[in-house]
């Protein structure tokens, strides 16, 4: 096929080409759209407030658990200590008995 042949063959295939339609409705449908978008941005204002939330609670609750443990931890270490000291003065290794 010779080039310029190609190229009326191209420009011949848009001769039974019409103009397009829009839809007669679609003026309101982009308005309600639009109407619409503001509820749309209510609930994820909702769920951005929720997820917050929900973050904030976890931050707190990690917060309390980690300071509780931390007590109880010097807690039980202090104990050990007393413990230890306890066993030091009453049962001293170096107490003999005669019986």
């Amino acid at each position: 096929m010779d080039k310029s042949e190609k190229i009326e063959k191209t420009l011949n295939s848009l001769d039974g080409a019409a103009r397009a339609k829009a839809n007669p409705f679609l003026f309101e449908k982009i308005k309600a759209g639009l109407r619409d978008s503001g509820r749309k941005k209510s609930s994820n204002a909702r769920v951005i407030f929720a997820t917050a939330l929900a973050v904030i609670a976890a931050v707190i609750i990690n917060i309390t658990v980690w300071t509780s443990y931390t007590n109880a931890v010097k807690q039980q270490t202090g104990g050990k200590q007393n413990i230890t000291s306890f066993a030091e003065k009453y049962f001293n290794s170096n107490t003999t008995y005669n019986y």
